[in-house]
């Protein structure tokens, strides 16, 4: 699998205050979602290595419509060339347009830019 998501991890840094009781099976069903694709082969991998998963929010602050420190998972697209299995911390202010238009280049999309981005994270590799 290419990377692991910690259900329990995730529920904590993705909650606000009034949303705890449901992200937390949301998160799981997600996480079944993503077992049921790495037991499923494909080709010379798994569906899940020849897919790219975004999980994640658009909010990080319900109350105050934040969109800064979102907490995001990319799981899968071995096949694309997407890296799991850890943790990565963008700088202060990176638009999450930024990751958006980096899955499309690996998906073979070919698109200069995207929302508000200001370039590409170069850390799906």
């Amino acid at each position: 699998m290419s990377l692991l998501l910690s259900v329990q991890a995730y529920a904590m840094i993705s909650q606000s205050s009034g949303a705890k009781g449901m992200t937390q099976p949301v998160v799981h069903q997600f996480a079944y979602l993503v077992e049921k694709l790495a037991a499923a082969p494909e080709g010379e991998g798994t569906l899940l290595d020849h897919t790219a998963l975004l999980y994640g929010t658009g909010i990080s602050d319900s109350n105050t419509h934040f969109h800064d420190d979102l907490p995001v998972a990319v799981v899968g697209g071995q096949a694309a060339g997407i890296t799991g299995g850890r943790y990565v911390r963008h700088p202060q202010g990176t638009p999450i347009a930024n990751l958006y238009l980096a899955l499309l280049d690996r998906l073979g999309v070919e698109v200069e830019s995207f929302g508000d981005s200001t370039g590409r994270v170069e850390t799906l590799a």
